[in-house]
């Protein structure tokens, strides 16, 4: 039986910042991760070809994390700055524009920044962690789904970067043998939910295209966000937007059996805001975010615990609730378990 030195839950930013931390040290890392790609929302798909932001939209700097991040993205000329105007809509109808922030995208989508970050990291995906114990030799015992198939991994330290319901549900059969503070903390965490609109609009209409590139709704039951995510490429054939939902709207319908016909109300509220042909797409796909945006988070950079072994929780929601928060929470997860593992 292989017993790992740390295996890491989740290929989220902040997942895979700490696994490259954890390597970096000399420790023999495995990330398992329930998804066929990296990046949680860090999320890029494709449509006829072009490639579409549905999560994260673009990148800014927030901090030295995301600065020093871009910097290295700009230099292997995977990031650029996306030239654009973004603007406010108020409860009246009016559109102002905000002030101008550097917002930098990837021309092969948002998603590039997590493989650039996954490179050289052991990642096993659509390894679905359903449980962890503890095992008779001392070591986590992490339980996951593969292809419908049960199965498990020994770690002699843990990492669990998941959003906090997530991870709580992960450690509900270990939960008498964990410090009450820690699972109070993992209690305290909420998130908004968002529901993403990816849709496809004629060629002609890349001549019928606004002055702005993005819109943020101000008061809007319905609407948060909407962007021509076809404008941060070089060459767009088609004119693709992406709408978010606002949370309450998220929470209303989260759980429809047709998302569908959510997608087409989040586009007729679109339409009627701001282009009349929104409502008219090619063709649309719908994707829910359950946990979009930490919602209350803590004020501590991760958890930990000592006993009964090394255990630690990071993520957005660790510290803020951003990308300068995910990072800063992995990396500093990653640098703290020589200190956590040398006192357990």
């Amino acid at each position: 039986m292989t017993i790992y030195d740390v295996v890491v839950i989740g290929a989220g930013l902040s997942g895979l910042m700490c696994a490259s931390a954890l390597q970096q040290r000399g420790y023999e890392v495995v990330i398992l991760d329930k998804s066929r790609g990296v990046g949680g929302r860090c999320a890029s798909r494709r449509v006829d070809n072009q490639p579409l932001d549905h999560g994260l939209p673009y990148l800014e700097v927030q901090g030295s994390n995301t600065e020093n991040l871009v910097k290295q993205l700009q230099q292997d000329n995977i990031l650029q700055l996306w030239q654009s105007d973004i603007y406010e809509l108020d409860a009246d109808g009016n559109l102002r524009k905000t002030p101008v922030i550097k917002r930098y995208v990837a021309n092969s989508g948002v998603n590039a920044i997590a493989k650039y970050l996954a490179k050289d990291l052991d990642i096993r995906k659509q390894h679905r962690a359903t449980e962890i114990k503890l095992d008779k030799n001392k070591s986590w015992e992490i339980i996951y789904n593969l292809d419908n198939k049960i199965a498990s991994i020994y770690s002699k330290k843990l990492v669990i970067a998941i959003p906090a319901p997530q991870a709580l549900e992960l450690v509900r059969s270990i939960k008498d043998k964990l410090p009450s503070e820690f699972i109070t903390q993992l209690q305290s965490v909420t998130f908004n939910p968002c529901i993403a609109v990816m849709a496809e609009y004629e060629s002609k209409y890349l001549e019928h295209l606004p002055l702005w590139q993005g819109v943020r709704f101000k008061n809007n039951s319905d609407l948060s966000w909407i962007a021509i995510d076809s404008s941060k490429r070089k060459h767009p054939t088609k004119p693709i937007f992406v709408l978010h939902s606002t949370a309450q709207f998220a929470q209303n319908y989260l759980d429809s059996s047709d998302l569908i016909s959510v997608g087409k109300t989040l586009l007729e509220t679109a339409s009627s805001q701001l282009l009349p042909w929104l409502n008219s797409p090619q063709n649309f796909q719908v994707h829910r975010w359950r946990y979009a945006i930490p919602n209350h988070h803590l004020s501590v950079p991760y958890l930990s615990i000592n006993t009964p072994l090394p255990l630690i929780c990071c993520g957005d929601w660790c510290g803020g609730n951003n990308v300068e928060a995910a990072l800063n929470s992995g990396l500093l997860a990653g640098n703290n378990i020589k200190s956590v593992s040398s006192s357990s």
